[in-house]
Parts: structure tokens; C-alpha cells; sequence
């Protein structure tokens, strides 16, 4: 916390990428939600964690396409833009469209879409935090980022149920605070970005000489998966962490679903139940020790 403190451009960065993972954490419970409130909840449901996953699955493509964008900055600003653009129109469809599973489809393309946009701004700022951070305090920075996203993972899905609770359930109008949350995050980076310019150009231009040359995605594919294969400590611990994401990365959906089955023990509804037990884990995740001391 004493390096937000002391870092104006830090403080700027995390504040903006909390409102944008608040405002992609109340949609993602808002979209369970409104599946369970469909004709056929459980297929609905099951489309919405099958849909979940397709952002992870590309994270090796996001990367690819953050590391090569010259003014990274930029990058996140637009992103933040067309979020905010693609749950306007969102909103306009709740109060266009009367068919629900015809309305259902846009809401999956557009929650996956800005879900896309927003793993590729979160990939564009780990570089832009090396420029803005000295070398020594990276790590802290780095944790920080990871405690403002579990942060979100907490907060987020309780805070984004009551909302939704509160506004009885109107999508129309959720839709639209999203829309706000993603200006508000692109509008904190644009009154900074001459700041953040200003110190990307300098340490830029003082890592110049150090630069590597750029490769093409599939040629350092196969340069990155030779460097894989003559590692084997690497290659282990790869595989470990691939199965261990595959077995961990299917119990929220697993929840979603079996939660549906069960409405008796529903704690006001689903979409607070849900959110509560979410809540939990992510709880565990934060602080595993906290159930033993």
C-alpha cells in the first residue's frame, strides 16, 4: 500500500483496472443470474461457463497481440472505449428485445468479447507497470495487482447482486452502470496520460539499446516450446499447473449448476446464493490459512 502511496501513475493504473474488473465482475454473476431466469436455465447456464472459459483458452493469443502494440496505453484506453460502447448497445437491446434466448445470444458474444478486451488491457499493463515502477519495487507491484484482482473476486459479486437485487432485477439499467464503470476507467487513464507518456518515453528511450528482435506469432511458438522442451523442470511444472487450472477452473461451473438443482437452499436467490459461495473460495483463494488459525 506504501507503494500506491507513493507512486502517482501506480495509483492511477490500479484504480483503473479495479473499476473496469469491478465492472466485468457484476456482469459475469449478472449474466448467471439472468440465465437462471431463462426457459431452459440449465442449457443457459451451461453455455454461460462453457462461454467463460474461451477468454483463458486465448490468453496465449491476447498476450501476443498486447506485446505487439507500440503505445500500450493506448491500447487500454480504446479497449475501455469499446467496452463501454458494446454494453451501450447492450442496453439498448434490453429495451428493444422481448425474446429472451434471441436477447441471450448477444449478451453471451458481448460479455466474451469485452472479457477478451479486458485480459488483453490486463496483459498490456504488466509492461507498462515496468516502465512506471523501479526495478526494485516490481514484485510489490506485481502483488498488488494480483490483491486488487482477488480484491474484486470478492467484493465484486456481492456488490453487483445487491445492485442488481435493488434494481429488481433490471437488466437495462445494470447494463448501463457497466457502461459508466468502463468510461470511468478509460477517463482516469486518459486525464493521466500525458503523465504516463511522458515516463514511457524515457525509460524507453533508455532501454532502447536492449531491445530483442520481434518475432511473428507461430515462429515464436515454436521458439517458445523448444525452450519448454529442453527445460524438463519447466516442462513439469507446466503440466502440473495446467492440471491443476483444468481441476479448479471447473468448480465454479460446477457450482453454478448443481446450485440450480437445489432452490431450497437459496439464501433470498440464486444469484445471492451464488454469489456468496463464490465469495468464499475466492476468500480461501486470498487467505488459505485463514480456516486453520
Amino acid at each position: 500500500m506504501l507503494l500506491l502511496r507513493t507512486n502517482k501513475l501506480l495509483r492511477r493504473l490500479t484504480l483503473s483496472q479495479f473499476i473496469e474488473l469491478l465492472g466485468a465482475a457484476f456482469f459475469n454473476i449478472a449474466l448467471l443470474v439472468y440465465a437462471s431466469q431463462t426457459s431452459h436455465a440449465k442449457l443457459a447456464t451451461t453455455v454461460v461457463v462453457i462461454a467463460n472459459t474461451l477468454p483463458t483458452i486465448l490468453q496465449i493469443g491476447l498476450g501476443y497481440i498486447a506485446d505487439k502494440a507500440h503505445d500500450k496505453l493506448r491500447l487500454m484506453i480504446v479497449t475501455r472505449i469499446m467496452q463501454a460502447i458494446l454494453y451501450g448497445i447492450l442496453t439498448i437491446l434490453f429495451g428493444l428485445t422481448t425474446n429472451d434466448w434471441l436477447l441471450f445470444s448477444f449478451i453471451i458474444f458481448i460479455n466474451v468479447t469485452s472479457d477478451l478486451l479486458s485480459g488483453l488491457t490486463s496483459l498490456a499493463a504488466l509492461p507498462i507497470i515496468k516502465h512506471i515502477v523501479p526495478s526494485q519495487d516490481l514484485l510489490a507491484a506485481r502483488s498488488l495487482q494480483v490483491s486488487v484482482m482477488s480484491l474484486v473476486n470478492v467484493i465484486g459479486q456481492v456488490i453487483g447482486v445487491t445492485l442488481l437485487t435493488f434494481l429488481d432485477n433490471n437488466f437495462l439499467y445494470f447494463s448501463l452502470i457497466n457502461v459508466l464503470l468502463f468510461l470511468m476507467s478509460g477517463i482516469v487513464l486518459i486525464i493521466s496520460r500525458r503523465q504516463f507518456n511522458q515516463k514511457l518515453k524515457f525509460t524507453s528511450h533508455q532501454n532502447a539499446t536492449s531491445r530483442l528482435p520481434e518475432a511473428r506469432f507461430w515462429p515464436s511458438m515454436q521458439i517458445n516450446r523448444r525452450i519448454i522442451q529442453t527445460n524438463k523442470k519447466l516442462l513439469h511444472i507446466l503440466f502440473l499447473f495446467t492440471l491443476l487450472n483444468l481441476l479448479v477452473g471447473s468448480i465454479d461451473g460446477l457450482i453454478s449448476l448443481t446450485l440450480l438443482q437445489y432452490p431450497g437452499i437459496y439464501i433470498k436467490n440464486y444469484g445471492f446464493s451464488l454469489s456468496i459461495v463464490n465469495t468464499m473460495l475466492a476468500i480461501g483463494e486470498v487467505n488459505p490459512n485463514s480456516w486453520t488459525e
